[in-house]
């Protein structure tokens, strides 16, 4: 779970946390970030599979 809000954060995403939640903040530039650069190429992997 922390290398994947790492992940995020490198994105672009603010995250933070309280003693039962994470809380996640996105922007258009961040979100295209993750679909872009690491969901696609996912994505793609599968299909190719």
């Amino acid at each position: 779970m922390v290398k994947e809000l790492e992940r995020l954060r490198e994105d672009g995403h603010r995250t933070a946390t309280d003693k039962r939640h994470y809380l996640i903040s996105s922007t258009l530039d961040s979100i295209r970030n993750t679909q872009l650069y690491r969901t696609l190429h996912h994505e793609i992997g599968h299909y190719v599979d």
